[in-house]
């Protein structure tokens, strides 16, 4: 396994551009699924490119022990998308009616209202996208007896029969592998 000895915030902090390809990978979609919320599929992937040039230039002032990097991410997104509709006066692009702009004016109202089987989902995607990030840091078989016992729910058991492990063999793998996510989303989840 190849040892990263900070996270990926304190990585992305210094502005290192693989800890940053990784950053968007892990939350472009999200971020794109926010603003898609709003918008037209084309604002919403230009706003998504906005709010990750606001996040790399406003990066170094997020500091964790003052609230969720999620919930200052979604300030961000909340913001750029607000940004997009008053550029154009209101109007959101290719698409017309009271119904539109009344969207527009519940922009802020909705953002904040948390569905909370939306974030768990939200959660588990972030989740799977950590998973591949640090997934080429662990033999196959580490990497498949904590994939089978965490996110697949097996048992140890028969996880280590298929893959011809101990039992305790197959817990050491899982939790190297969930440390290794730990540390590498400190911060960010």
């Amino acid at each position: 396994m190849v040892s990263t000895s900070s996270s990926l915030l304190a990585r992305i902090k210094v502005l290192d551009k693989e800890a940053w390809d990784k950053f968007v990978t892990l939350y472009g979609p999200m971020v794109f699924g926010w603003c898609s919320r709003n918008l037209t599929r084309e604002d919403a992937d230009d706003t998504t490119q906005e709010v990750f040039q606001s996040v790399w230039t406003g990066i170094s002032s997020y500091d964790p022990d003052r609230g969720r990097f999620r919930d200052w991410l979604g300030g961000i997104t909340r913001n750029r998308v607000i940004d997009l509709f008053r550029t154009r006066g209101g109007e959101p692009a290719g698409r017309g009616g009271d119904a539109n702009i009344q969207r527009l004016h519940d922009v802020p109202d909705d953002w904040d209202r948390e569905d909370q089987e939306e974030v768990k989902t939200e959660e588990r995607q972030l989740v799977h996208r950590g998973l591949e990030l640090v997934r080429t840091e662990f033999e196959e078989r580490t990497w498949l007896a904590c994939l089978r016992t965490a996110v697949d729910e097996q048992s140890a058991s028969s996880v280590a029969e298929e893959l011809g492990m101990t039992r305790d063999a197959v817990y050491q793998a899982k939790s190297r592998v969930l440390k290794r996510l730990r540390e590498e989303l400190d911060g960010l989840f």
